[in-house]
């Protein structure tokens, strides 16, 4: 009795102090150079500079989360690829325009997806964009999750670029958990997590990777690094559709 007592206030202290919906959200992994990820681009503010990642899928096309471009015009948003820390210049370019799918949904982020045009190719020795997934995921896949978020949930965000692996949970076990936090799941959504491993704060609309191709994107949470929230990705064979009509107009 004692523990399922302490289980559920465990779970009310978690919906009390969780991160808020669409916060851009890696803790546990590993610090690499941006050459073991050369497809992942930061995105960042002429006056707030870094806010989220992406993903470089051809050299004048990104994918990002929707949510990450809410309160940004995009004449202020460049695209950095190359660099594996926050200060280094590596390749911009600038946005010509954004496109978000007319189903994405502010209040419950299904189809958090975005697809940037920039105004010039991004090229370089370390830069690469990579293909979008081609094959349905199964439960426990690893997904390879990169960026410069936070390493611990109420620590600084990482300078250098780091990353880390985690399994893709069964979507049943991902929607019950989330349903005993009074949260529904979408068909464009699917969770991920390992024991002290997950993405953080300013991870969002960051890569998530499987076997070489792209196959998610950092979307949200409640708090970061919790069993009972895992991280929150947007499935890429639910929204291909969207990302493929965008960059055939």
């Amino acid at each position: 009795m004692l523990t399922q007592i302490l289980e559920i206030f465990s779970i009310l202290l978690l919906v009390i102090v969780a991160t808020v919906f669409a916060q851009s959200r890696i803790l546990g992994g590993e610090e690499i150079t941006v050459d073991k990820a050369p497809y992942i681009v930061q995105l960042r503010h002429s006056k707030d500079g870094f806010f989220c990642g992406g993903a470089l899928i051809t050299s004048r096309h990104v994918v990002t989360a929707a949510h990450c471009l809410e309160g940004y015009a995009l004449a202020d948003i460049t695209v950095v690829a190359g660099a594996t820390s926050l200060t280094d210049e590596g390749v911009q370019s600038q946005v010509e325009d954004g496109f978000m799918p007319a189903e994405y949904d502010v209040d419950t982020i299904d189809m958090d997806v975005a697809v940037l045009k920039l105004t010039s190719e991004l090229r370089g020795r370390a830069i690469r964009p990579i293909a979008l997934c081609s094959e349905p995921l199964e439960p426990g896949n690893l997904l390879q999750i990169s960026g410069w978020g936070r390493v611990t949930e109420q620590g600084e965000i990482s300078k250098n670029l780091r990353t880390v692996r985690v399994p893709l949970l069964p979507r049943a076990e991902c929607v019950l958990r989330y349903k005993r936090l009074g949260e529904n799941l979408t068909n464009s959504m699917m969770c991920a997590y390992d024991d002290n491993k997950d993405a953080c704060t300013s991870d969002s609309g960051g890569p998530a990777v499987f076997a070489g191709e792209l196959c998610g994107i950092v979307s949200w949470s409640l708090g970061c690094g919790h069993r009972q929230a895992p991280g929150i990705y947007t499935d890429i064979n639910e929204v291909k559709w969207f990302i493929e009509q965008v960059i055939e107009s």
